[in-house]
């Protein structure tokens, strides 16, 4: 009886034994997958640089531009190319084929991107790609779901304002992607923030979360290269693949229910701030908000204090006070609108201040 007992006990260690060995062995696995993105962004990006002449993605400074002479542009693929191949591995490890979609629809918008800072796409071209993007990534975030068993004319109105609200956030981070780094280090923040959030509620286990924590070591690596004063841009590639990735992890935390849908729209609310403050004067000024210009807060306070400096503003606003104030209404400590209230108001004094919209003569 007794040796029968003992015989069970040391069957039952070694079952434990085995899974704590697979469980580290599926922990090792998913890192290194996680980590092909920053690898690949680390490699890549330096070979890109040295043939950006050759393949004509050279940025030269015009009177709109925040920088000087001629840089290489376009990196942003490099990024979407090792996050996609992060991505579509995680779904191949944990069996997840509803992570593929979404995956490929940000890489496919990365790559209209690149067409763009190859070809320079018309406009309606690019709105259409950005407009159809953001509808499959509502959809694939689980906006089918309710679509399906909701009547018509309420589900097809709210999809649509969906739709362009994906949209216009592509367009507003594409005008925010302005000085070296701003653009990276935004992604990275508002991407580890949801992570952080996640995490408050039950630990992130979902590969939405190691996909988002590949593309934001992608992010991170690309700092490297892309900081005052940067060797080459993420340009719109970039851009693009940044503002849809952040997009559908925010829409894909709020659908699952593991993340507060006010803190989401709180963590970007220095770059939103900034882009519909500066976009909303300049059409009161009666000029056309569809051009370019250098006329945004951060890019008034990057020519008095510089680039860096600017970017270093952002994110201490970022990390200090908007991250606890997303928290505090993820713990249920603060009500979501007071929380939006202290959130954007203090953005919206400092743009205004900054002149935000506003003549660099002004």
């Amino acid at each position: 009886m007794v040796r029968g007992t003992h015989t069970a006990i040391r069957i039952a260690q070694i079952a434990v034994s085995i899974s704590v060995l697979r469980y580290g062995i599926f922990m090792i696995v998913d890192l290194l997958i996680v980590l092909i993105a920053p690898a690949l962004t680390l490699a890549l990006v330096p070979l890109l640089q040295a043939r950006a002449v050759d393949l004509g993605l050279i940025q030269v400074a015009n009177a709109r531009s925040s920088h000087d002479g001629a840089r290489a542009s376009g990196a942003g693929i490099v990024l979407a190319l090792g996050a996609t191949l992060s991505g579509l591995l995680l779904a191949l490890v944990h069996n997840d084929p509803g992570l593929i979609a979404p995956v490929a629809t940000i890489a496919a918008l990365a790559l209209v991107g690149f067409a763009d800072d190859l070809f320079n796409l018309p406009v309606t071209q690019r709105l259409a790609a950005q407009l159809l993007a953001a509808l499959l990534l509502v959809l694939l975030a689980g906006g089918w779901d309710w679509f399906v068993t909701l009547p018509i004319w309420i589900a097809a109105p709210v999809l649509i304002a969906m739709a362009l609200a994906g949209g216009l956030w592509i367009n507003l981070f594409n005008f925010m992607d302005g000085i070296d780094g701003i653009a990276a280090s935004e992604m990275a923040f508002v991407l580890v923030g949801l992570m952080a959030l996640a995490a408050m509620s039950a630990p992130p286990s979902s590969p939405i979360w190691l996909f988002a924590g590949a593309a934001a070591l992608a992010a991170i690596t690309f700092l490297i290269f892309n900081w005052q004063r940067a060797r080459i841009f993420g340009g719109d590639a970039g851009a693009y693949f940044h503002a849809a990735a952040i997009f559908w992890v925010s829409l894909a935390a709020v659908m699952s229910g593991c993340v507060n849908p006010y803190a989401t729209v709180l963590l970007p609310a220095a770059f939103l701030t900034d882009a519909g403050v500066t976009l909303g004067t300049r059409a009161l000024r009666g000029k056309r908000v569809w051009e370019g210009h250098r006329s945004h807060a951060y890019q008034h306070l990057a020519r008095k204090i510089g680039h860096a400096r600017t970017v270093a503003v952002y994110l201490v606003y970022n990390l200090v006070w908007l991250l606890p104030l997303a928290a505090l209404i993820q713990l249920d400590i603060l009500p979501s609108l007071p929380g939006l209230v202290l959130a954007y108001f203090p953005a919206i004094v400092f743009v205004v201040r900054n002149k935000a919209g506003q003549s660099e003569y002004a």
